[in-house]
């Protein structure tokens, strides 16, 4: 292991490499290392698809949620009524589902905050199911930046950790809210499973990084550069908890990873029935601008 170039969080030369990965001594966040391509300006240059890869794209995210559905409709609730208050039943709220994929929260919200309109955008247009088009006020991609429409609350649910430049996007996300706005975060935190096989099972550490940590999921935050990056951005943490939460059966994060032994398949399908109570791996938290 040795030190590389400077953490995109805290600015700290102090990054120590394993496998793939980089850990900042400084701030705690593990990132993808090398740092993948800005993906934010790719997608904004992306052309518009054909029908074929349209239907390409929405048979991905439909099987998405096949396989999700139920844990996504149940994360969905949690986020929704720990960022929202009984009194926000009544009132019409302007929401923003950033990043928001196949469009499912729509549902959500719908089911529990009648009042409340839902846009949604995402780097990827097509991945909007048709099925959720009613539901959600799409705003493309290329024109976010542009669109003056202002939110009661944005929503970013697992989308935090997707960016090559979460900072600058979150302070960009500042300027999209109403006065007395805020943003909801649901994010994977680091954890003692993302360090603690290193010396003993290092090719063992190395697949569980593999299945967790890359060019989609290129940062996974620590309590200290997850609160540093919101204060970054301009913004303070009103209210946070950590937990356990997965979207997904353990076979999909153990395929990912490449483990095969029907041992250790066994242990990894055992950690996340345990999960709730040995490992807190995301982190919950409402973020309020700064005065």
């Amino acid at each position: 292991m040795k030190d590389c170039e400077t953490c995109k969080v805290c600015g700290s030369k102090n990054l120590v490499i394993f496998a793939h990965t980089a850990t900042c001594k400084n701030c705690g966040v593990l990132l993808n290392y090398p740092y993948a391509p800005l993906r934010e300006v790719n997608f904004l240059e992306r052309p518009t698809l054909t029908a074929e890869e349209h239907e390409r794209i929405q048979k991905i995210w439909l099987d998405w949620y096949i396989k999700s559905g139920d844990r996504n409709h149940h994360n969905f609730t949690s986020m929704a009524n720990f960022a929202l208050s009984e009194e926000d039943r009544q009132k019409n709220l302007v929401v923003l589902d950033y990043g928001g994929g196949g469009g499912q929260f729509a549902l959500i919200m719908r089911s529990l905050f009648p009042k409340a309109f839902t846009y949604i955008v995402d780097m990827q247009d097509d991945a909007l199911l048709d099925m959720n088009k009613a539901l959600n006020k799409q705003i493309l991609f290329k024109d976010f930046n542009s669109d003056q429409t202002k939110f009661d609350i944005i929503f970013m649910n697992d989308v935090y950790e997707h960016l090559s430049e979460p900072i600058k996007v979150l302070s960009a996300l500042r300027e999209k809210l109403k006065p007395g706005g805020r943003i909801f975060i649901d994010t994977p935190r680091k954890f003692w499973l993302y360090s603690s096989l290193k010396k003993i099972a290092p090719s063992l550490q190395a697949k569980i990084l593999r299945g967790t940590v890359d060019h989609d999921h290129q940062q996974i935050w620590s309590l200290k550069s997850f609160n540093l990056s919101a204060e970054k951005a301009g913004f303070c943490v009103r209210k946070m908890k950590t937990l356990s939460e997965y979207t997904q059966p353990p076979a999909y994060y153990l395929d990912g990873m490449g483990i095969k032994n029907p041992i250790l398949r066994m242990a990894g399908s055992i950690f996340i029935y345990m999960a709730p109570w040995i490992a807190k791996n995301k982190i919950m938290a409402i973020l309020q601008p700064m005065k």
